[in-house]
């Protein structure tokens, strides 16, 4: 078993830096070493990406027009729609603007 873990982590060792090589073909402005690091930023619908606010502040900002606890944010691409349980007990949906931060429902 041990002798099965330092192959394999002789393997490791030896194909890390030609994974390294084939990034660096593919970004030949860079270069990437041992030390290199990034962080990829996955989005799997690309539709936050276009937002100027985020999630967290469009429920901060319906929270201030609906004080409450929020239920649940869905975003269509233009507008965040907060859902809020106010602290009289209503279910109220808040429309903010992605954008700007509107508020859009008033």
């Amino acid at each position: 078993m041990v002798s099965f873990l330092r192959t394999h982590s002789l393997l490791l060792l030896l194909g890390i830096p030609f994974v390294a090589q084939a990034n660096a073909q593919n970004n030949l402005d860079k270069n990437i070493n041992s030390t290199t690091s990034y962080t990829v930023k996955i989005n799997a619908t690309g539709l936050y990406a276009k937002a100027a606010i985020s999630k967290q502040m469009a429920a901060g900002i319906a929270q201030q027009y609906v004080p409450g606890r929020v239920l649940k944010v869905t975003f269509n691409g233009s507008v965040y729609r907060v859902k809020i349980v106010s602290r009289s007990g209503d279910v109220v949906n808040v429309l903010v603007d992605a954008n700007t931060g509107q508020i859009l429902n008033r």
